[in-house]
């Protein structure tokens, strides 16, 4: 197989709808060029920080006054401006700025310089004004514009900061008619990009028309955002041509060894657009900075018995350190941490799908069952939203409590002895060593399969045994854990708010529609008869360990019901809904024509509403 690698990969060079579609990226880049739109920059607004170098932080502060009339920026003595890719062409820079004195103090002067020269200075008035320059194309040889805007400072009482000038917004508006020479870098990583992405995906093994439709509304997409807004793709396409090569790499070693796998693809696919996301420079996050701080300035130097302070009751939660432990050997791979947790989220991501597969397989047998399960837990806006929101301990422990779930269903321990045992100990300990609130989750599952397991006699006998594995985790931890006194202190404190009630009971259908956007309607509807499906044919243990996860899900609703859906049901749910919704639409499948015709519009939408919101968060949340 490795002998025809090579080949394979010329006959892909050799295509005819790939010159096609780099004929089409060249045409259409050239052509997006000549658009003759302004290139605006809110600066102090949701998406300037990737344009603008040591400005001071936004004011006033968008947390405290979300409905500020404006927002703005101070500057220091030598701040930088970046608009990358705008094409060689003649503009006119407008900043809109002004300058607040202390009485008796002269009003401030500000100066544009670009490669080392002045080219601008005014005076600038304490009143908001916008000054204009205008900016041959000799000063875009590359197609780049860079200023650096100088300024004289002052020190306010009381205030460590040294202030220029103040900064609001900042437009680029071309002059002047005729051809625009564009960024001849930018249109070779458009080239690249359509290249590696045709690679990529004839690789994954799609047919070259579907390859060719895919690629061909990819490439106008971003000649698109090229004409209409530019620098919010210019800054980002060394990244995507990046990305895609990883992706393309991964495909040439993966697909020879383990063959055409749709599973593999499907997981690549998703990982690629996770990481895309992140990567992205407009992308904000909430806890990422969170888990690097837990995971270099606690558990590395030997501290696992740490808490933090919950926003909503403000009192000490554990932090169970099994994640970053676990975190710590990538730590030699870089030393830029928060990217190095969140390529290691990204792909604790993808084996948290490779399990849900696994188990799919286990239970209903049958590829497809597992595939479109796979499809429906991968796209769901929740696991959007989890990077979003920086819960990367969250993404570690639903790989544990998927593979204690594996191993479970599995059942091999039942009679393998005291090394099975042993191991679905230590699968157990593991779960309870990752998240808190999943542990609790996790401790209900496992009651929940036991009392299920009594009902009948063929599967009672395992109680004992799995009963005897989560006491003696449950033990373990404790000892090594729980019974610290920083982390037994804060259990306390939790455990007076749950007994107090906080206040926080609801009507019953308020979380409902929250919790359906995050999972998706149709996998919420699809589910249940999947799962009744799914439990009429799958053997006697897995169908009581399945019963036992949905067991614990609609427990666990019914209480968060009356205070509100969290992501962390959300998670734990997703897998099981998604097993159900898999089940069901491979039963739609196999009842003809218009069942295949069903299954594409719901797995058509699934993607799309998955990739919408992922797009949503990139450039609307945290703002």
């Amino acid at each position: 197989m490795g002998r025809q690698e090579p080949a394979r990969w010329q006959r892909y060079l050799w295509e005819g709808p790939l010159y096609a579609l780099l004929l089409l990226a060249a045409a259409a880049g050239l052509a997006a060029y000549q658009a003759r739109g302004p290139q605006v920059v809110d600066v102090g607004g949701a998406h300037d920080a990737p344009y603008l170098t040591s400005f001071h932080d936004i004011e006033p502060d968008p947390r405290l006054f979300p409905a500020a009339a404006e927002y703005f920026r101070w500057t220091r003595a030598v701040v930088g401006i970046d608009f990358p890719g705008l094409g060689r062409q003649p503009v006119e820079v407008r900043l809109r700025m002004q300058a607040y004195r202390p009485n008796g103090e002269p009003a401030p002067t500000a100066g544009l310089w670009a490669g080392g020269h002045s080219i601008y200075s005014a005076t600038i008035t304490p009143q908001w004004q916008e000054y204009r320059v205008l900016l041959p194309a000799q000063l875009l040889a590359a197609g780049d514009l860079h200023l650096e805007l100088h300024s004289a400072t002052f020190r306010p009482a009381g205030d460590a900061r040294d202030l220029g000038v103040t900064v609001d917004r900042i437009a680029i508006q071309p002059v002047g008619g005729g051809w625009v020479e564009p960024s001849w870098y930018q249109l070779g990583c458009f080239l690249g990009i359509v290249l590696l992405a045709y690679l990529l995906l004839r690789r994954l093994g799609l047919g070259r028309g579907w390859t060719a439709g895919v690629v061909a509304a990819g490439t106008l997409l971003l000649a698109y955002l090229l004409a209409a807004q530019r620098i919010w793709l210019t800054n980002y396409t060394l990244t995507l041509v990046v990305l895609l090569a990883v992706g393309w790499a991964a495909a040439a070693v993966a697909v020879p060894l383990w063959g055409r796998r749709r599973w593999a693809a499907l997981l690549l696919l998703v990982a690629l657009l996770r990481l895309g996301g992140i990567l992205y420079p407009h992308f904000r996050t909430s806890d990422l900075l969170l888990h690097v701080h837990n995971a270099a300035y606690d558990a590395r130097p030997g501290n696992l018995f740490f808490t933090e302070p919950l926003p909503d009751i403000n009192l000490p939660a554990p932090y169970p350190p099994g994640f970053y432990v676990a975190w710590q050997p990538l730590t030699l791979l870089s030393t830029d941490l928060p990217l190095v947790m969140e390529v290691a989220g990204v792909l604790l991501d993808a084996l948290a799908g490779l399990l849900l597969y696994l188990l799919a397989r286990r239970l209903s047998g049958r590829r497809d069952v597992a595939l479109l399960a796979l499809l429906a837990q991968q796209v769901a806006p929740v696991t959007f939203w989890i990077f979003s929101w920086g819960n990367y301990a969250n993404i570690f422990s639903r790989v544990t409590l998927l593979a204690a779930l594996v191993l479970l269903a599995v059942g091999r321990w039942r009679w393998q002895g005291v090394r099975g045992w042993v191991g679905l100990t230590a699968a157990f300990g593991l779960v309870l060593l990752s998240h808190f609130a999943d542990s609790l989750l996790f401790g209900g599952l496992v009651l929940a399969v036991a009392g299920l397991a009594l009902l009948r006699a063929p599967t009672r006998r395992a109680v004992p045994r799995l009963l005897a594995a989560l006491l003696a985790a449950g033990v373990v931890v404790l000892g090594l854990y729980y019974s610290a006194p920083p982390v037994w202190a804060a259990l306390r404190g939790l455990f007076q708010v749950v007994q107090g009630g906080a206040g926080r009971a609801g009507g019953l259908l308020n979380p409902w529609p929250q919790f359906l956007s995050r999972v998706q309607a149709p996998v919420a509807l699809l589910a249940l008869p999947g799962l009744a499906l799914l439990l009429r044919r799958t053997q006697r243990w897995p169908a009581v360990v399945l019963g036992g996860a949905l067991l614990t899900a609609a427990a666990f609703a019914l209480g968060l019901a009356l205070v509100g859906f969290s992501s962390r049901y959300d998670y734990f749910i997703l897998p099981v809904l998604a097993l159900g919704t898999g089940a069901m639409l491979a039963g739609l499948r196999r009842r003809g024509r218009a069942g295949r015709v069903v299954v594409g519009v719901v797995a058509l939408y699934l993607v799309a509403n998955g990739v919408w919101t992922w797009c949503w968060l990139i450039g609307n949340y945290m703002r």
